[in-house]
């Protein structure tokens, strides 16, 4: 089990969720499509590490973590749908087991970056998702 891997089936368990080496086999294989240039799992990755630095500010992590692993799990390009397909996605696969499951996925719906979001941990989910956006040209590449 890569390291990726494993916090991922920690995350998920330690929340209530089942299934969890499924849920990443199907969330790596998502972010693996062919399609996607910047909406993998290498920026989910970049995204954790963000996290990371941010964790003890964050007043609900694991929910926070939970959104910024699946946020982006459903990309069709040009598709205005994509963070409401990936909440949907998320839905049926925690079930009603992940606690506070529709928190995670309005966190989710919130990276669709319409307005700024009232709930803390829904801003650090944004911000943590266009922190790239900040990083030096070289690293786009």
């Amino acid at each position: 089990m890569t390291r990726t891997q494993g916090r991922f089936v920690e995350l998920w368990s330690r929340n209530g969720g089942v299934r969890a080496e499924a849920v990443f086999a199907d969330l790596a294989r998502r972010y693996g499509e062919p399609v996607r240039r910047y909406h993998t799992l290498h920026h989910v990755r970049r995204c954790l590490r963000y996290f990371d630095l941010a964790r003890r500010f964050i007043p609900e992590p694991d929910r926070v973590e939970l959104a910024l692993w699946c946020h982006d799990v459903i990309y069709v390009p040009g598709a205005r749908d994509n963070e409401a397909r990936s909440a949907d996605w998320f839905r049926r696969w925690a079930d009603d087991r992940i606690a506070l499951g529709e928190l995670v996925c309005e966190m989710i719906l919130a990276t669709r970056h319409t307005r700024a979001p009232d709930e803390l941990d829904a801003r650090f989910a944004c911000d943590i998702d266009l922190a790239m956006l900040g990083a030096p040209r070289r690293q786009f590449r």
